[in-house]
């Protein structure tokens, strides 16, 4: 906003004026305020690689395997099935490696929506599927629990074969350390395990943890 000129403030001094003697006129005005520090621009979000699948008909199947992110709302590719000749192999031959669809890929959309119930119902009745996909940031930390407790909740979906980091706890090993661990990472392994049971038998039984995350 543009700089207003100072306004001055009189304050009447009357602690040692006689009757009939002026009082001084105190320069009351408050120093200038620093000018306001430069707004830090903040890079534009990649927009969403989108791809778009074409299958004879919705029984034709997609070959990959995917499962939802309890608190992202989303989709996680954990698989693309080698032993079937799906839509998604398909297009991964015809496109180039920068457009093909990976395990590990976060599906945030499917035509035009984000919301979940409707991306799962795409994928059951859908010919044409637009997906928006994000890459995975692959994040690696080491977490010594020093007795502590680990300090987060971990999620996961019934039956599910991977799992995500929920609440993280203050008085915790992962607060006290400032690990760069974030609500809804994926966590991919835990100590070089990647089973879910396996995982989850780290967090709880080691006292250092070495963590391969995957954030969106």
């Amino acid at each position: 906003p543009p700089l207003q000129a100072p306004t001055m403030s009189l304050a009447w001094c009357l602690c040692n004026a006689d009757a009939g003697q002026r009082a001084e006129e105190v320069d009351a005005t408050p120093p200038p305020a620093p000018p306001p520090a430069p707004a830090v621009k903040q890079p534009p979000a990649e927009p969403p690689l989108r791809v778009t699948l074409h299958r004879p008909t919705p029984q034709d199947a997609l070959g990959m395997r995917i499962e939802t992110s309890p608190l992202l709302g989303c989709f996680v590719v954990l698989e693309l099935r080698s032993d079937i000749v799906g839509t998604v192999h398909e297009h991964n031959i015809l496109s180039a490696p920068e457009e093909r669809i990976c395990e590990g890929d976060f599906i945030v959309g499917v035509n035009g929506s984000s919301d979940p119930e409707t991306m799962a119902k795409a994928f059951a009745a859908g010919k044409e599927l637009q997906m928006d996909l994000r890459r995975p940031k692959i994040v690696n930390t080491t977490v010594s629990k020093q007795g502590k407790s680990l300090g987060i909740d971990v999620k996961r979906i019934e039956g599910g074969k991977t799992i995500f980091v929920g609440v993280v706890r203050d008085g915790g090993a992962v607060a006290a350390a400032k690990a760069d661990i974030e609500t809804g990472d994926r966590i991919i392994a835990v100590n070089g395990r990647e089973r879910a049971e396996d995982m989850l038998q780290e967090l709880s039984g080691s006292q250092v943890v070495e963590l391969k995350l995957a954030r969106i």
